[in-house]
């Protein structure tokens, strides 16, 4: 006779009385931002050192003269050189000796869930370093926290108390700062909040008697809509902040993307 151990055919029986369904419950992550926020450029080669580029400005202004006059001012136009290094980074997943071997036996592909487990590590690496930067490479700010970025204070502080017309007026301050830095060559167009700011909009009606919502009148009662005729962008972020940008068509000098917190 052939004696069991009590704990393994215990495990025996319950596997196999215990219904197993043919899904698999994946766990959800926080969507990957960077790609809808910032334009990924695949021009240079993977193993370029450095990426360099040129900005370039116009400098003179018309005056009065006498007409025998010699000293015209002149106009001219000027140029800056730009470089970034490149750095390099990984992610890996495996497959052992005998996994390999019995899959070729069994004529099956290998399983795709560490490949795709190692992307999502990839992603989020790029979407970390895209928005908040890394000093350890020297970047020292990302699109929430770069250096460069104009940081306003908001009038009217938290919105937890605010009136529907002070966060209004502190959309549009913000707004505007975009514009009146540029001189008037950007306007801002899109609005990046974090969700319980967004949740506070969207569901704090105008007034008692009003049908809209705060997030419905800022959309169509905002500076950037007033001045263009077109919607401006509201999208909730995971990040403690205020961003607004101008569609980042000044990257990457950082000149038209404007914080407010």
């Amino acid at each position: 006779m052939k004696a069991f151990d009590a704990q393994a055919a215990n495990g025996f029986v319950l596997s196999q009385t215990s219904h197993v369904e043919q899904g698999v419950y994946e766990t959800k992550y926080a969507d990957i931002q960077y790609p809808q926020l910032i334009p990924v450029d695949n021009s240079a080669h993977p193993f370029a050192k450095s990426v360099t580029y040129f900005s370039s400005d116009k400098f003179g202004a018309a005056d009065w003269m006498n007409g025998n006059a010699d000293d015209v001012p002149l106009a001219g136009t000027e140029r800056a050189k730009h470089e970034t290094e490149v750095h390099t980074a990984a992610i890996g997943y495996s497959w052992g000796w005998e996994e390999i071997n019995q899959a070729m036996m069994l004529g099956r592909n290998l399983p795709s869930e560490d490949a795709m487990a190692a992307r999502r590590a990839y992603e989020e690496m790029v979407d970390r370093v895209a928005l908040q930067g890394d000093s350890s490479k020297g970047f020292s700010g990302g699109l929430f926290n770069h250096a460069d970025v104009t940081v306003t204070a908001a009038t009217t502080g938290g919105w937890a108390s605010a009136t529907a017309a002070q966060i209004l007026g502190d959309v549009n301050q913000a707004l505007t700062a975009v514009q009146t830095g540029t001189n008037n060559v950007r306007m801002a167009d899109t609005l990046l909040m974090p969700y319980n700011r967004f949740n506070t909009i969207s569901s704090m009606q105008m007034s008692s008697g009003s049908d809209k919502t705060v997030f419905e009148w800022i959309k169509q009662n905002n500076a950037y809509t007033a001045t263009t005729g077109q919607p401006l962008t509201i999208r909730a972020l995971a990040w403690s902040g205020y961003r607004w940008n101008r569609r980042l068509s000044c990257w990457p000098s950082y000149d038209c993307l404007p914080a407010f917190t």
